[in-house]
């Protein structure tokens, strides 16, 4: 039995999965209540961050176009980029209204969803950041869950929301550092 554990322990999907469990039950303490109900919440109250809620909500929900919103500079509209439109996530949704399958009413669960996941993911990316440098396993998985946790990007959560992904930075220093080539 206590070889079984060992060879588990060592499996990197195991490792992995065992980093992802640790920052889901994170997440549930921290956001549970915004987990249950993603789009009754807005991390922003003015500013920069309601700007990125609405040009984004509005671009999904009004717009035809996928480079062009008419959510600001009426009467001669944008582009949805600088309005901070969040582009991968509007585009998407638009591209699946055009295709028949609205679900603009769910844009604001959805930038929600993707702000608090992507804490998650920078977890992951962290820890595996950790592990190629040879740290061991439990120190990484607990380490790269506080240093997600505190990342200032999750303090950007209610500003401008383009700033918000946790793991943009951390796959950068993967690709950075030559070690993007060993995830497996």
């Amino acid at each position: 039995m206590n070889e079984y554990i060992k060879k588990l322990y060592s499996n990197n999907k195991f490792q992995y999965l065992l980093t992802l469990v640790l920052s889901a039950i994170l997440l549930v303490f921290f956001y549970g209540k915004i987990l249950v109900n993603p789009g009754e919440y807005i991390f922003a109250t003015g500013g920069d961050g309601l700007r990125s809620y609405y040009g984004t909500y509005y671009h999904v929900k009004y717009d035809s176009d996928f480079g062009h919103s008419m959510s600001q500079n009426y009467p001669f509209g944008e582009s949805m980029h600088f309005g901070d439109s969040q582009p991968l996530i509007s585009d998407f949704m638009l591209l699946l209204k055009n295709l028949g399958f609205d679900y603009s009413n769910y844009t604001i669960a959805v930038i929600n969803l993707m702000m608090i996941l992507s804490i998650a993911l920078g977890a992951l990316v962290i820890f595996i950041l950790l592990r190629n440098l040879g740290l061991p396993f439990l120190y990484s998985m607990l380490v790269a869950n506080i240093i997600a946790f505190l990342s200032p990007q999750v303090d950007r959560m209610g500003g401008i929301s383009a700033w918000y992904m946790c793991f943009i930075f951390h796959c950068i220093c993967c690709f950075y550092t030559d070690i993007s080539g060993n995830l497996n």
